[in-house]
C-alpha cells in the first residue's frame, strides 16, 4: 500500500497522456532530431516551471502537527490509536480529506475547552492545562500556516480563477493543472516529462528513477537512456547520479528503477533492474570542443582582441553533468546559449567571444563583447 502511495504521486493517468494540453505540448516541442526533441522537452521545463516548494513541505508539516494533537486530545490511549490508525489510512486517500475534518474538529475542540476553563477552572482537574495549551499552540500553527498560504496565493487566485488552495496538499495532481498553474515539484516535473515522452516516443522504454526524496524520468534511444531532471542539460545515469551525491552530500545513493508499461487503457509501473547504468565511467570535460560546439551555435567568430573578459559567470555543476555523447553535449550547448539570451536579453549580436573554463564541479563562462 505504501509502495503504491508513492509512485501515486509521479505516475501518469491514461488521461494525463492523452490531455489535449499535452498533445499540443509535445507537438511544439518535437524537434528535428532526438537531441533536439530531448532539450527541447527540458528546455521547456525549465523556463516555464517554477519551483512549488510549499507543495513540497507542507503536506508533511501539516500532517505531523495533525499527528501530534492527539497525544493532546482528553481522550484514552486506546482511542487516541484508533484515530490515529484511522488518519493514517485516510492519508491513503486523500489529504486533503483529513486537513478539512481536523480542522473542524480541532476547532470545536478549542472553542469547547475554551469555554470550560473560562466558566470553571476546576476543569483544570479533568482536562490538564498541558493539554489545553498543547492542543492551542497546534491549532494556532495550523491556522498560521493556512493565512500564510492564503495570502501567498492570492495572486496566482486572481490569475486563475480555478486556482484551488487545496492543491497544495495534493500528494497527486493531474498534468493539465500542474501545466496550467506553472508549478511543480519533483514529482510533478517527472509526471510531465513523462506523459510527454509518453506522446513523443511511444514506442520507446520510459523509465522512472527514484533516489530519497527525489524521482526523474528516462527513456531509452538507440541503446542509451537518458534521464531529464527539471531543467537543461540531459543527463547520462553516472552523471545524473553523480549530480544527486553531491547535492545530497552521500558517497552512495540507491536508485530504484521503474518501467512504464502502457497496455490498452492498462498503465503498469513494474520495477526493473537498471543497476548497470549508474557504472559508466566518468568523462574528463573536453573544454575546446564544448566552447567550440557553444561558439557555432551562437554564430561566434571567436575573433575578441580583448585580453579580459567583459563579465563571467558560473555554470553550476555543469562539469558533473558533462558527457561527450551527442545528446547531453547538445543539451549543455543550448543551456549556455539560453544563459547567455537573459543574460543580454536577446542581444546576443553583441557577443564577439567566448570561453569556457573548468572549475571544479562548474564550468565558468567567459563573455566579450564587441563594445
Amino acid at each position: 500500500m505504501f509502495r503504491n502511495l508513492i509512485h501515486r504521486q509521479y505516475f501518469p493517468s491514461k488521461g494525463d497522456i492523452e490531455s489535449e494540453d499535452v498533445k499540443k505540448l509535445a507537438n511544439r516541442l518535437r524537434g528535428q532530431d532526438d537531441k533536439e526533441t530531448l532539450t527541447n522537452v527540458l528546455g521547456w521545463q525549465e523556463r516555464n516551471i517554477q519551483q512549488w516548494e510549499d507543495r513540497w513541505y507542507m503536506f508533511l508539516l501539516l500532517y505531523v502537527l495533525l499527528v501530534v494533537s492527539f497525544f493532546f486530545l482528553p481522550i484514552s490511549g486506546s482511542i487516541k490509536f484508533f484515530v490515529i490508525l484511522v488518519v493514517v489510512i485516510l492519508v491513503f486517500v486523500d489529504f486533503t480529506l483529513i486537513l478539512s475534518f481536523f480542522i473542524s474538529l480541532l476547532s470545536y475542540l478549542i472553542v469547547l475547552l475554551t469555554w470550560a476553563f473560562s466558566v470553571n477552572p476546576n476543569m483544570q482537574k479533568i482536562v490538564p492545562m498541558y493539554q489545553f495549551i498543547g492542543l492551542s499552540v497546534i491549532f494556532g500553527g495550523f491556522i498560521f500556516l493556512l493565512l500564510y498560504l492564503i495570502i501567498k496565493y492570492r495572486s496566482i487566485k486572481l490569475r486563475y480563477d480555478e486556482f484551488k488552495l487545496e492543491d497544495t496538499f495534493k500528494l497527486s495532481l493531474p498534468v493539465k493543472k500542474i501545466l496550467k498553474y506553472r508549478l511543480a515539484v519533483c514529482r510533478d516535473y517527472a509526471k510531465i516529462t513523462a506523459t510527454l515522452l509518453l506522446n513523443l516516443y511511444p514506442q520507446n522504454k520510459i523509465y522512472f528513477f527514484v533516489i530519497p526524496h527525489h524521482v526523474a524520468t528516462g527513456t531509452r534511444i538507440n541503446g542509451k537512456v537518458y534521464i531529464l531532471d527539471q531543467k537543461l542539460p540531459v543527463n547520462n545515469p553516472k552523471k545524473w547520479l553523480d549530480y544527486w551525491k553531491y547535492r545530497m552530500k552521500r558517497k552512495k545513493i540507491k536508485v530504484n528503477s521503474f518501467e512504464i508499461v502502457v497496455k490498452g487503457d492498462n498503465i503498469e509501473l513494474n520495477a526493473v533492474d537498471l543497476n548497470n547504468l549508474f557504472q559508466d565511467k566518468s568523462l574528463k570535460v573536453n573544454i575546446e570542443k564544448l566552447t567550440m560546439e557553444a561558439a557555432k551555435i551562437l554564430n561566434l567568430k571567436q575573433d575578441s582582441e580583448k585580453e579580459k573578459a567583459d563579465f563571467e559567470f558560473p555554470l553550476k555543476n555543469y562539469a558533473i553533468c558533462y558527457d561527450a555523447d551527442k545528446i547531453v553535449q547538445f543539451s549543455l550547448v543550448r543551456a549556455i546559449k539560453n544563459k547567455l539570451i537573459d543574460e543580454f536579453c536577446g542581444n546576443l549580436d553583441k557577443i564577439s567571444k567566448i570561453n569556457i573554463i573548468e572549475e571544479k564541479n562548474d564550468l565558468i563562462l567567459k563573455v566579450y563583447t564587441s563594445t
